[in-house]
């Protein structure tokens, strides 16, 4: 823990090198009210993806960010669910990675979740503790991956596929 805290060793889904971690395929589905236990970036990460009852699905580290210890779904716990770390009482919000109660200093890492059309969920990169899942995947793909960076509206990339284009100042009368 103390390793993390000091930067010496890397943090949950930071690459080595920065950049984006490969796409991986972690369910076929995930039902509402389902959690699952996966590892993503790496062997040694470990992770949560849930998918609330509204059908939100959400993704964190499963590390918690006061000593390391494992980070656990419970959905019996308020009226969400929520992340919980039994070590020392660590209790996130489930919707956010938040803090709500514990000793834990810092939200979890996000993990960004995909679903495709055939139902499958995919984890698609990482955020570091209080980074949205937009700065986080901007951030790995950088000059990696311009086309995904501009697609998802990076900024410095002009504007995303979905932005509305720019209008034509010669088509003005």
């Amino acid at each position: 823990g103390l390793g993390v805290a000091a930067g010496i060793l890397q943090r949950h889904g930071e690459e080595p090198d920065g950049k984006a971690p490969a796409p991986k395929r972690i369910a076929a589905q995930l039902l509402p009210g389902e959690s699952l236990a996966f590892r993503y970036p790496g062997d040694e990460d470990r992770a949560v993806a849930v998918r609330m009852d509204d059908g939100t699905l959400v993704g964190y580290s499963a590390v918690c960010t006061h000593l390391a210890c494992a980070v656990l779904w419970r959905k019996d716990r308020g009226t969400e669910g929520e992340l919980y770390c039994p070590c020392h009482e660590g209790v996130f919000d489930a919707r956010t990675g938040e803090v709500t109660a514990g000793p834990p200093p810092r939200g979890l890492p996000k993990v960004a979740l995909t679903e495709l059309d055939d139902g499958s969920i995919w984890a698609v990169g990482t955020t570091r503790s209080g980074e949205s899942i937009e700065a986080g995947l901007c951030r790995q793909l950088g000059d990696d991956r311009p086309d995904l960076a501009a697609r998802i509206g990076c900024p410095g990339t002009g504007g995303g596929a979905e932005a509305p284009s720019a209008p034509d100042p010669s088509a003005a009368t």
